[in-house]
């Protein structure tokens, strides 16, 4: 099953238009969205020397990582490391310390059981679909799949690809929408900043989250609260 989740996840980011590091196999990146993603698995937590030497193993891959880096600030800060968290019975402490850890990148873990990878490798190759992101992109919107899930709960091939939604940021952002639903969308959520008045400024904070990305720094340094003032100066100055 590990080869075959690599071989989900190499091709997924390539169809997402990462490269695939030369040197570095679990290593994908997309300079022009500032977007970079480590992939590991793991399999099961009862045996902790395998665990120990997982552990030292992504120790490694971040020092040769950052070490290839000419801005390895903007790298650290801009990666996330997807841990593939195989197990027949999950342990959740593990997960909560995986994801805790503030060391090295940080962490999203895709826990998934043996029937999962085998029910979505069963139904890919069933699909008339040609990529992983095409049949993940026209599936996850089922009615019927999300329904079933909701009320059943049952771990299957649906079950990997909400989880794959859920842990991996640009599979989500790089779901197709159309220009007209993008459009409604944008109208009718201005329509209810105009409402609260807050339109001018969100424009305001958009611009400066913009600076802030062409100057690589990190998003959480930036001021909140500074911006309110100025937005609400503003409209002071108008009245």
């Amino acid at each position: 099953m590990n080869d075959y989740l690599t071989q989900i996840y190499t091709q997924l980011f390539a169809e997402l238009n990462y490269t695939q590091d030369s040197i570095i196999p679990n290593f994908f990146f997309n300079t022009e969205k500032n977007s970079f993603y480590c992939c590991s698995i793991i399999n099961e937590t009862e045996n902790e020397a395998l665990v120990e030497k997982w552990m030292s193993e992504q120790k490694s891959l971040f020092q040769t990582v950052m070490e290839k880096q000419g801005n390895p600030q903007r790298v650290k800060n801009n990666t996330t490391h997807l841990v593939f968290y195989l197990t027949e019975n999950e342990n959740n402490n593990f997960v909560y310390e995986l994801e805790e850890d503030e060391y090295y990148f940080k962490k999203n873990v895709i826990v998934l059981d043996h029937s999962e990878i085998k029910d979505f490798k069963n139904h890919f190759t069933d699909s008339l679909f040609e990529t992983y992101k095409l049949f993940l992109e026209n599936t996850v919107d089922t009615h019927n799949l999300f329904e079933n899930y909701k009320k059943y709960g049952k771990k299957d091939f649906y079950s990997m690809i909400l989880k794959f939604y859920i842990k991996i940021p640009s599979l989500y952002l790089s779901k197709s929408v159309s220009s007209n639903e993008l459009e409604t969308l944008k109208e009718s959520i201005e329509k209810n900043l105009v409402k609260e008045d807050l339109l001018n400024f969100v424009n305001q904070l958009n611009e400066n989250i913009d600076n802030y990305i062409k100057t690589d720094k990190e998003l959480k340094n930036i001021d909140v609260e500074t911006v309110l003032d100025i937005w609400i100066g503003e409209n002071d100055d108008e009245k």
